[in-house]
């Protein structure tokens, strides 16, 4: 569906906001698990909305905390805007996050979908450098967690960007927290299959992350089967 210039009044923006999108064409995008409404805006930047205030603040307070943090080549989303309004419609409040895009393309796209050897490399190379951030510092780290990885929490290959078979960065990020590896293994897992439409390729991916499969821990993390 697309929320181009004749139809974009239909979206109540924050002046802030619109300011800063002006003219560009705004394409709405269905991206991995993300219950939010996103959008393409032009070529370098997205929106997303969202009633749960909560989630895309955390959202964005991530992406704010994680920017720098990652190796030389590879970003997360940069924020430009957040704001909040309510649609007097419904009496309901929308938060509108804006951020940059991250250059390259997602995992899940076909030229690295053909080369599934080449895919599972990248892939385990992706979980140990999100893996090996410092949690110093994580606004949702909880006290209570014992464990002291930081973990992405929807690591699905949308959320994976690629460019010239490197990996250049992450985007999704309202799920991070410092959890168990294993969260991250396990939707890899599962969307590594959802994608090539077999999981024959998850010994591979295994053997690269030098772990064995634990039936248990993905059963726990995966509420359903592809």
């Amino acid at each position: 569906m697309n929320a181009n210039n004749s139809n974009r009044a239909k979206l109540t923006l924050p002046p802030v906001i619109a300011g800063i999108i002006g003219d560009r064409t705004l394409t709405r995008r269905i991206i991995g698990r993300n219950s939010q409404r996103v959008y393409a805006v032009g070529k370098d930047l997205y929106l997303k909305i969202s009633s749960n205030l909560g989630e895309l603040r955390r959202e964005r307070d991530i992406d704010i905390w994680l920017e720098g943090k990652l190796p030389l080549g590879m970003t997360v989303p940069r924020v430009g805007a957040y704001d909040e309004v309510t649609d007097p419609k419904d009496d309901t409040t929308y938060g509108y996050l804006l951020t940059t895009a991250v250059h390259g393309t997602p995992a899940s796209s076909p030229p690295y979908i053909k080369d599934a050897v080449r895919l599972c490399d990248l892939l385990a190379e992706a979980l140990h450098i999100f893996h090996s951030l410092s949690i110093k510092g994580c606004p949702a780290a909880s006290a209570e967690s014992t464990h002291k990885t930081l973990i992405h929490g929807d690591f699905c290959l949308p959320n994976i960007i690629l460019h010239r078979s490197r990996v250049s960065g992450f985007v999704d990020l309202g799920q991070v927290t410092v959890g168990d590896p294993w969260e991250d293994y396990a939707w890899c897992l599962w969307s590594l299959q959802y994608n090539l439409k077999t999981n024959a390729y998850h010994p591979l991916l295994l053997d690269k992350l030098g772990i064995a499969f634990a039936p248990e821990k993905y059963k726990k993390y995966i509420p359903y089967e592809n």
